[in-house]
C-alpha cells in the first residue's frame, strides 16, 4: 500500500497506466514518468544532443502532472547548490512562475542581475518555481506542445520555452516569501484556481528567480 504524501515512481510507459489506475487518488500523489530511461544511450550525458533533449523533455508531462493536482514546484537541476536553506518562495500575488537567469551569470556584476523592468536574455529552466493554477497549466501544455513542435523537435526544452514566455507578462525580479503555513499556501490556490488563462491581463505572470538578489542563492 502507498501511504505517503508524495510518491515518485520512475517506470517505462509499457506500465505506467496501470500504475496511474492503481494508485492515483485524491489526497495523495502517485507521480509516473512516463519515459523509458532504460533504452539510453551515452548520448544522454551530452548537451543538446537528441537523446539529452528527449530526456530533458521528459519533465514538463511529470510536472505538469503536479500542477494539476494543486501542487506548488521548485524545480531544479541535480548540479543546483543551495547556499542557504530554502526558506522563502516568489510571492504568488506577483508572478505564477519564475525562473533563474541563463545568458547573464557570467559577469558576477551586481548590476548585471537587475531585471527589475526589463526580462533576460534567456530564462532558465534548470531553476524555477510555479504555483498551481489555470495560467500554469496552460502554460505548461503550450510547453510541451513547444517541445513537440516541428521547430522545435530537435532543440532543447529551455528553447522551446523562451518562445511559449513570449506570451506573457514580465513581472520583474520575484519577491521572495518566507515559508510559514502551508495551509495559507492551499487557501491561495483555492482562490486562483478558475482563473482564466493567457487573455488580457489575466495573461501568465513571469519573474526571475535572482540569484544574487535571492534569500537562499545558487
Amino acid at each position: 500500500a502507498i501511504t505517503a504524501g508524495v510518491v515518485v515512481l520512475v517506470t517505462t510507459r509499457a506500465t505506467a497506466e496501470t500504475f496511474a489506475a492503481r494508485y492515483s487518488s485524491p489526497g495523495r500523489l502517485a507521480v509516473f514518468y512516463d519515459f523509458d530511461w532504460f533504452d539510453m544511450d551515452e548520448g544522454v550525458h551530452t548537451f543538446d544532443t537528441k537523446r539529452y533533449n528527449a530526456a530533458g523533455k521528459s519533465r514538463e508531462p511529470l510536472l505538469l502532472h503536479m500542477i494539476r493536482r494543486g501542487y506548488a514546484v521548485f524545480h531544479t537541476d541535480a548540479d543546483v547548490t543551495f547556499v542557504k536553506p530554502v526558506r522563502y518562495f516568489p510571492d504568488m500575488d506577483q508572478c505564477d512562475v519564475a525562473f533563474a537567469i541563463d545568458e547573464e551569470h557570467g559577469s558576477g556584476v551586481r548590476e548585471d542581475f537587475d531585471f527589475s523592468f526589463s526580462p533576460p536574455t534567456m530564462f532558465n529552466c534548470g531553476t524555477w518555481f510555479a504555483i498551481s493554477n489555470a495560467r500554469t497549466e496552460r502554460f505548461m501544455e503550450e510547453w510541451i506542445r513547444a517541445n513537440d513542435s516541428r521547430e522545435f523537435q530537435d532543440r532543447n526544452d529551455q528553447v522551446a520555452m523562451q518562445e511559449v514566455l513570449k506570451a506573457t507578462t514580465y513581472m520583474g525580479d520575484a519577491t521572495p516569501v518566507e515559508i510559514r503555513d502551508r495551509h495559507h499556501w492551499a487557501a491561495q490556490h483555492l482562490r486562483s484556481a478558475s482563473l482564466p488563462t493567457f487573455t488580457g491581463d489575466t495573461e501568465l505572470r513571469v519573474c526571475t528567480l535572482n540569484a544574487i538578489r535571492y534569500p537562499s542563492g545558487w
